[in-house]
């Protein structure tokens, strides 16, 4: 079946949001986009109805692209697109169809991305054009895919709020077992100790091989970027793998499962975990543990340690910059080791959860991105 397109100029409308990014209020009542992967939280709302939400800005051309519906609001470099027409073109098969052309246009960079999407670029965006029931019975398919999805990441952040809050009653409130027989000194309790990153293993700064040796890509090692572990405990799949080539070029910077991965260039302080073997680019610092029973309690330390991280990377301008030097010097009070123990007990069944759960949502997501361009393209019909 041949597929007509349209510029995406002719059929939808994108104003920007009018707020500054440091507008987010913890907690706050409404979503507020920016142009992170990540959806903050505001206390007024200045949208209120169905739109695609587009980043405009990243430095890695990994544009955030969101479909919602309610009250919301926006920085002032995010995109509001919505059908002129909603007997014409259905939202979120707009959605579908400007993710897919952001993914291409990602594939196809070749190490040169774009970093702002201006109004030109979205201009020229084409459209498959499909009549309006052939839109919304596709938009229904990949819509199933991704509500499965969501379904997966909220049984996620329930098991990753458990374990959070069972780290912070025992390491920051201090109700750990035995605590009410525990003695302090200096502000922490007795047998407890004040240690480096450093000291829990080595630490690594990732490194990008030569984009144009195509040779060293596109294998089954995983090469993780800070969009891979937005809103990630495990990063179990990444936008770009390397290849034995390409691994063996960087082997120094090769990382086994279960180190603790952590963004220390542009956005600081994002904490994950590599559930299979991997490399990372250059804006991630890593420590390959020692004793993989302090997995669980220094993830969750280093995951609160994201404002430190801000503030010993900051550079005077918007963007973190943390030294590997910098990051293994990073201090953090270690508790005694039959602590440890007891937490790695309880939290790693735990942990094993959400790597099944994120093992089910790679493959309803890999499912979902083979059909995509199928759909799109009439290559597989829906039926009537």
């Amino acid at each position: 079946m041949k597929v007509k397109y349209i510029k995406l100029k002719k059929i939808a409308t994108y104003p920007t949001g009018k707020l500054n990014s440091n507008a987010a209020e913890k907690d706050g009542i409404y979503p507020f986009f920016t142009c992170s992967h990540d959806i903050y939280r505001i206390n007024n709302y200045a949208y209120d109805g169905e739109y695609v939400l587009l980043g405009g800005n990243n430095a890695t051309g990994d544009f955030p692209i969101f479909y919602y519906n309610g009250k919301f609001n926006a920085y002032q470099r995010t995109y509001l697109i919505q059908p002129i027409d909603t007997n014409q073109f259905d939202t979120r098969y707009l959605f579908y169809s400007i993710g897919l052309k952001l993914k291409l246009m990602q594939s196809n960079a070749a190490g040169t991305a774009t970093r702002f999407l201006t109004q030109p670029i979205l201009d020229n965006i084409n459209i498959e054009y499909r009549p309006l029931p052939t839109q919304q019975k596709i938009a229904s398919i990949l819509s199933a895919y991704d509500d499965l999805i969501q379904n997966y990441k909220k049984q996620i952040e329930a098991l990753q709020t458990a374990a959070s809050e069972l780290y912070k009653e025992w390491f920051v409130r201090f109700r750990f077992p035995g605590w009410q027989n525990a003695k302090f000194e200096n502000g922490i309790p007795e047998g407890w100790s004040i240690c480096r990153l450093k000291d829990f293993g080595k630490v690594i700064t990732g490194k990008t091989p030569p984009t144009e040796k195509e040779e060293y890509y596109g294998g089954d090692v995983m090469f993780v970027k800070t969009p891979d572990m937005h809103g990630n405990m495990f990063v179990q799949s990444t936008s770009e793998y390397l290849s034995k080539l390409g691994c063996e070029y960087q082997k120094a910077q090769y990382l086994p499962e279960n180190s603790i991965m952590v963004s220390c260039i542009g956005t600081g302080g994002i904490t994950a975990i590599n559930a299979y073997p991997a490399n990372t680019n250059q804006q991630i610092n890593s420590i390959i543990l020692k004793d993989k029973k302090y997995l669980p309690w220094l993830y969750f330390t280093i995951s609160n340690m994201k404002e430190t991280i801000e503030m010993f990377g900051n550079t005077g301008t918007t963007m973190t910059n943390l030294s590997k030097g910098k990051f293994e010097k990073l201090k953090v009070v270690k508790p005694e080791h039959s602590i440890i123990q007891t937490f790695e007990n309880k939290v790693s069944p735990l942990f094993e959860q959400i790597k099944n759960l994120n093992k089910q949502i790679t493959n309803l997501t890999q499912q979902r991105d083979l059909l995509l361009p199928r759909l799109m393209s009439g290559k597989l019909e829906v039926l009537k």
